[in-house]
């Protein structure tokens, strides 16, 4: 009985050590694949520019005459131009500095101003909705905008302010508009 387990425990062992040869043989199946991507960064160009002049930091942009006085009136222009590859949200600010109370009044799209929060609000509403019209980037991708802004010193308002603006000759009043533009890349 002795020889008939040992001779059954080698016909196991041999076929268990010949079913390990022959499984590597036969079942051996591989496949390989490979890919890969590459990404450029996306371009983020935009620019400002007021009566042909790029408005970088610091900017002195001569939109007034070197001097007004009532009846002083004129207008400028604003160019807001994006050229990203990414869509953009743009906020113009403008501010006035008149701590003597010059009586200057804004006029865009034949709306009267003396508030600057509400004209840059009212500017910055068109400006993005013109550059949200276009919905992703395209290889023609350049965006431009120009704003036109039209101010004036009236000649006469009142009996009152021709008072006013009398004594504002005899002071060194300054007026200072201050025009600030930031693009924020839109998520």
């Amino acid at each position: 009985m002795r020889n008939k387990v040992l001779k059954f425990g080698l016909i196991i062992f041999i076929f268990f050590m010949f079913g390990l040869i022959t499984m590597q043989t036969y079942a051996k199946y591989m496949k390989k694949v490979s890919g890969y991507d590459q990404a450029k960064v996306a371009s983020f160009i935009n620019d400002v520019s007021c009566l042909g002049q790029s408005i970088t930091q610091d900017t002195n942009l001569s939109l007034f005459d070197e001097k007004i006085a009532p009846g002083s009136k004129g207008e400028f222009s604003i160019l807001i131009t994006d050229q990203s590859d990414v869509l953009v949200d743009v906020n113009l600010l403008m501010t006035l500095e008149n701590e003597n109370g010059i009586p200057l009044s804004f006029s865009f799209q034949d709306q009267e101003y003396t508030d600057m929060t509400k004209l840059s609000n009212d500017i910055n509403v068109l400006v993005n909705q013109t550059f949200s019209n276009i919905s992703s980037k395209t290889d023609d991708k350049k965006q431009s905008i120009d704003i036109v802004i039209k101010w004036e010193w009236p000649f006469y308002i009142s009996d009152e302010q021709d008072i006013k603006d009398t004594l504002l000759a005899s002071k060194d009043a300054i007026v200072t508009l201050n025009i600030e533009c930031t693009f924020i890349q839109k998520k």
